[in-house]
């Protein structure tokens, strides 16, 4: 049952390279991977995933006439809608109750 050769942090066998090495070393690592993460390619990847994203999404409505239109109406019904809501949601019963 488990894994016998199981070891390091937070069980109390330690591994043969977690021995030789002290929680300095550690705690350099763990900044050196940190670096690693917030590489150049990592904004870079995201800035472009931004820009596919909305030009995608945002362009469309630019160049395509009829589905601005049908967008923006959507919008429109749907503000209306949340309206009507909160008014017979929130609204009404705090009128009846004050009457």
């Amino acid at each position: 049952m488990g894994d016998p050769e199981l070891c390091g942090l937070p069980l109390q066998k330690k591994c043969e390279e977690d021995a030789t090495q002290s929680c300095h070393h550690n705690g350099e690592k763990a900044k050196d991977r940190d670096k690693e993460f917030l590489s150049p390619e990592l904004y870079v990847s995201v800035g472009l995933g931004f820009i596919t994203g909305f030009w995608g999404a945002c362009g469309i409505l630019v160049f395509k006439r009829s589905w601005r239109y049908a967008y923006f109406r959507f919008c429109n019904q749907l503000y209306d809608k949340i309206f009507v809501a909160a008014v017979v949601y929130i609204v009404r019963p705090i009128a009846r109750f004050r009457a």
